[in-house]
């Protein structure tokens, strides 16, 4: 239908509203980092100090509780640098086991770690591009898919250990002999 495609032809532009409204709060955000670039202005905190950082047409007051709609800028304006970098530590760190799991050799029949891995990964990536367009720095999303990779690769490790061949053990010589 042709009220279809005006939607999927209008998604570059950056003149309707909703995509104007998301650049000045992102912009909003980003000078709020850049006043507080270490802690950020605290936890939840974006909506309630947007009127002091707004530049846009319509009255500062009733930007007052308005969400950043990007978690990327929610994140640095309200956390910091060192809420950004625990954050991409986080990320670094999931996406680095899951390569190592999807890397490993499978040992036992069964085995679905590989799969498991990818699953995880996809959602990983879904979940990033969906906190694109949405304030999602708090939704326990991102920490529960950290902890099933955490769980996963600890799991994988132990595996290995249990399905590596031991040496048999060697007897210390006699000390003396009679």
């Amino acid at each position: 239908p042709p009220r279809y495609w005006h939607e999927v032809e209008s998604i570059t532009d950056t003149h309707e509203s909703t995509a104007a409204d998301r650049l000045h709060l992102w912009k909003a955000a980003m000078r709020m980092f850049a006043d507080y670039p270490i802690n950020g202005v605290g936890a939840n905190n974006v909506g309630i100090r947007m009127p002091e950082y707004i530049i846009s047409d319509r009255d500062s007051a009733t930007q007052w509780g308005r969400a950043v709609h990007g978690t990327f800028p929610q994140l640095m304006s309200e956390l910091g640098s060192l809420g950004l970098i625990c954050y991409l530590l986080m990320l670094f760190t999931a996406f680095k086991h899951l390569r190592k799991i999807q890397k490993r050799e499978v040992h036992s029949p069964g085995d679905n770690s590989v799969v498991l891995a990818n699953s995880i990964m996809g959602s990983i990536l879904s979940y990033l591009a969906c906190a694109t367009f949405l304030s999602t720095t708090y939704y326990p999303q991102i920490t529960t898919l950290y902890t099933l990779t955490m769980t996963l690769f600890l799991v994988t490790q132990y595996d290995k250990t249990i399905n590596t061949p031991m040496s048999s053990p060697t007897l210390p010589k006699a000390a003396f002999t009679g």
